[in-house]
């Protein structure tokens, strides 16, 4: 019975919502009559029959995009996805490739200071500007650089990841896709916990409470100490102090050790940094010194060749009348052409140490700007690990004081609330906070906060 019944039901709802008009609200109209000993309403219209039972008095059909209410159901229906223009920034790698220049094309990182570092070009600022402006910024510089018309093209590789955390049942991170929203972002992570998706409640545990919250601590001292190391690398320093942040975290000894470990990673890559620049330092001065010596030789045979030229002349002279043999004049001759052949040799070893001198110089700047570029992109992963694992501690602890007495426990059978949204977003201003629904758009980098 329950079966026909509600076939019946759906049968109506289609019929009413087919013959009604879209901007008209109310039933359709048409002749009504009854099926004798069905207990089942009809209507009859020129274009076809439907029925439903008697204990659905109406239904009425509101504009399309709305929603559909049937005795108190409500039917939403998301809104339309719209197109964001995203900035530059919201991507993890770039592939840029400029015409004529294979040298130049690659993948690039995007650094922690909104900063594309590409060798010859520099460091190019890439902050509240798209992939179209991306690339008439790069096309002009390489214009100005080389002195030709330059062509760029900007292809996103990677976006930054969206976070997913609180309570949820897989708490991580996943890959940015157009169009993604909360839902999307929260379905990815298992769904929402029974707690907050208004099942019955089930008592939490202290211990894996108690675990979750060490679990997030001892993540998050880590992330905290590796920070510091790597801002201590981006600015060139050679020792690091313990921050407040951490003392406050795990206690001034415990601090002291975590900082004491990083300082050791800080010497060993400081030195291997330093023992390839200076190799390189030093190649550069050997090369210059030979340039230097190669110039002045240059400069030697062309006054050699100046005065064997004029000591020719004036062997002609004298041959004119006949004070000297043709032959002094032929090796007068030749000792010019082999001084000539001298001058060539000397020309074009100048020009390949000439050549040699600048490719080490541009790798010094590439191993420069490789150090820093994945400095970066490393305190851009930790800072946002370091997000991640706070929020996990916050919501571990705020558990933790539920259950001993810091808030009302609720008791067994006790239904929740929906689950709420927020997502932490980062900007040039810094983190914003936002309150969100499930069909909110998410961008690149945001974290979705899943509260009960």
């Amino acid at each position: 019975m329950k079966q026909a019944y509600y076939i019946s039901l759906l049968l109506a709802i289609i019929f009413y919502a087919g013959i009604s008009h879209p901007a008209v609200a109310g039933p359709a109209k048409g002749k009504r009559f009854v099926i004798p000993g069905r207990g089942v309403s009809c209507v009859k219209t020129p274009n076809a029959i439907g029925c439903l039972p008697k204990k659905v008095s109406s239904i009425t059909r509101f504009a399309v995009g709305t929603r559909l209410v049937t005795k108190g159901v409500r039917i939403e229906t998301p809104p339309k996805v719209t197109h964001q223009i995203l900035e530059i920034t919201s991507a993890k790698t770039l592939k840029i490739k400029f015409l004529g220049y294979k040298e130049l094309t690659g993948i690039y990182a995007i650094n922690a200071d909104a900063t594309v570092s590409i060798p010859v070009l520099g460091r190019i600022s890439v902050a509240n500007i798209d992939a179209a402006e991306l690339e008439k910024i790069l096309s002009k510089k390489v214009t100005n650089v080389t002195g030709r018309k330059g062509y760029a093209t900007v292809e996103v590789i990677a976006y930054r990841p969206v976070f997913v955390t609180g309570v949820v049942k897989d708490s991580k991170s996943f890959s940015w896709t157009p169009g993604m929203t909360v839902l999307h972002a929260v379905t990815l992570a298992g769904g929402t916990s029974r707690l907050a998706s208004g099942g019955v409640n089930i008592p939490l545990s202290a211990n894996s409470q108690r675990s979750r919250l060490q679990q997030a601590t001892n993540k998050l001292k880590r992330s905290i100490a590796k920070l510091a190391r790597l801002r201590a690398e981006r600015t060139g320093k050679n020792k690091l102090s313990v921050s407040p942040e951490l003392v406050k975290l795990v206690g001034k000894a415990e601090a002291e050790d975590l900082i004491a470990a990083q300082n050791e990673v800080l010497n060993t890559n400081s030195r291997a940094y330093n023992n390839q620049y200076q190799a390189i330092k030093q190649a550069i001065t050997t090369a210059e010194g030979e340039f230097k010596a190669m110039k002045k030789k240059e400069r030697l045979i062309k006054r050699q060749m100046i005065l064997r030229k004029k000591h020719h002349e004036r062997l002609r002279n004298l041959k004119k009348r006949h004070l000297v043999t043709n032959t002094s004049l032929i090796k007068m001759e030749t000792r010019i052409a082999e001084t000539e052949e001298k001058n060539v040799a000397v020309m074009l070893a100048r020009a390949a140490l000439q050549g040699r001198l600048l490719d080490l110089q541009r790798e010094l700047l590439i191993v420069k700007q490789k150090k820093e570029g994945k400095i970066d992109q490393e305190i851009l992963g930790v800072e946002r690990q370091a997000a991640e694992y706070r929020i996990n501690m916050n919501s571990a602890h705020k558990a933790m004081q539920t259950l001993y007495g810091g808030a009302t426990v609720p008791e067994f059978g006790q239904k929740f609330k929906p689950a709420g949204f927020k997502i932490v977003r980062q900007s040039a201003k810094g983190a914003r906070t936002l309150s969100v629904d499930k069909f909110t758009q998410l961008r690149p980098g945001d974290i979705v906060v899943v509260s009960n």
